[in-house]
């Protein structure tokens, strides 16, 4: 997902200034997030807060942030949607639909899933066939990245369902592009971009060098870009610092989401909770039923390493069970801001909004100078790569 917001981030200032060259600055004073940024992190948020994926929350996330950053550069038509009380599809083809879908890609474990997400994700406004289409040809791509297929298989998949010519060059395009917000005159511009780069820059530059919708196209050649190539950091954290701190936050929350979803992990439920009855746990988190990302989640870490996560607001668990799987839990005290008790043996540590992570002493002791470098909503993002590296390093001790 951050490479849909390094792209917009960077095509933003050329939107209106384009440029033809790849040569160009990537980053001027006036650069700046826009709207791909904001609905793309609505999804993100959507993704972590409904596990039905239903088109009312999903709208409602979108007018969340759309009301709040109303100056990102909506289109008309679009941010009259966003401020209306009971918005309806307005049958668009526009970008818009393409531009914000990639953490759909990221998130779908099949396919079908994520070709099955992207159309509620279109449909809410851009229901116009092409629109659809749009989201799933980006979402599509995001998600055969993501699963280390071939440009060359890609490319064959794309071109097979939803027919666009991929066949051209980017040099054949440019000299002709024009401003083009319409699904079919940006998306499979934007994928050939990915198709010819040879880095997550290579690929930004060239997506931005055709002209037209710049951010936009930027956006949806690096959403895919970034499954293959991996960002710069220099540039990662130059966007990075020029969002605000709730979409910091969202934005860190879908990454530990996603690395939570994928790793292996034991899910715990009510009806195989017994089988995991104390745990080993050498750290767990908490997250309060109303806390930011995934509220009432619990993951435990044992000593060997393994990871286990049960949730008592939005799985089947009730909190007593959780207690009788990680003991240290029943004896913690969390606050509103901070970790107030713990058991003997045990530190806390807040991981902000509403989410804290308990390690037993001689781990915390361990951790604690590389923890305490990193603000809360990056450790929160962080912390279970931290924990179980650690203890894979020191296993044998």
């Amino acid at each position: 997902m951050l490479g849909a917001l390094v792209g917009d981030i960077i095509g933003s200032i050329y939107e209106f200034q384009n440029t033809k060259f790849v040569d160009f600055e990537l980053f001027t004073p006036w650069s700046k997030f826009s709207d791909d940024s904001v609905m793309t992190l609505a999804v993100a948020k959507w993704l972590l807060e409904d596990k039905e994926h239903t088109k009312y929350h999903l709208i409602r996330c979108m007018q969340e942030l759309g009301r709040r950053y109303p100056r990102a550069g909506y289109g008309e038509i679009f941010g009259w949607w966003l401020r209306q009380e009971n918005p309806q599809p307005y049958y668009s083809y526009g970008n818009g639909s393409a531009m914000r879908v990639s953490p759909v890609g990221l998130y779908a474990k099949t396919l079908d899933e994520a070709l099955s997400l992207a159309t509620i994700t279109a449909s809410v406004s851009h229901n116009h066939p092409e629109g659809v289409k749009g989201a799933q040809a980006i979402a599509a791509c995001v998600f055969l990245c993501k699963q280390e297929k071939s440009k060359e298989e890609i490319k064959e998949y794309v071109e097979k369902t939803f027919g666009y010519n991929l066949h051209r060059k980017i040099a054949e395009i440019r000299p002709s592009y024009r401003f083009d917000v319409s699904c079919q005159g940006s998306v499979p511009e934007a994928i050939i971009a990915f198709l010819e780069g040879n880095s997550f820059e290579e690929v930004i530059r060239l997506a931005v060098s055709l002209g037209g919708d710049s951010d936009t196209i930027g956006a949806m050649a690096g959403s895919i870009a970034a499954c293959m190539y991996p960002i710069p950091e220099w540039i990662a954290e130059r966007c990075i610092n020029m969002l605000p701190d709730d979409l910091k936050e969202i934005e860190e929350d879908f990454k530990r989401f996603l690395h939570v979803r994928t790793i292996s992990c034991t899910h715990i439920s009510r009806q195989n909770y017994k089988a995991y009855v104390n745990l080993d746990a050498v750290a767990f988190s908490y997250a309060h039923g109303g806390a930011q990302g995934v509220g009432g989640e619990i993951i435990v870490i044992t000593k060997n390493a393994k990871m286990y996560a049960m949730n008592y607001v939005y799985g089947d668990m009730e909190i007593e069970m959780c207690d009788e799987v990680c003991p240290p839990l029943k004896d913690c005290i969390f606050g509103f801001f901070d970790v107030e008790e713990t058991p003997v043996g045990w530190k806390g540590v807040r991981l902000g909004a509403g989410n804290f992570l308990v390690l037993a002493e001689p781990l915390y002791y361990q951790l604690r100078r590389q923890m305490f470098k990193m603000p809360s909503y990056v450790l929160y993002g962080k912390w279970i790569d931290l924990v179980t590296s650690y203890l894979e390093e020191n296993e044998e001790e």
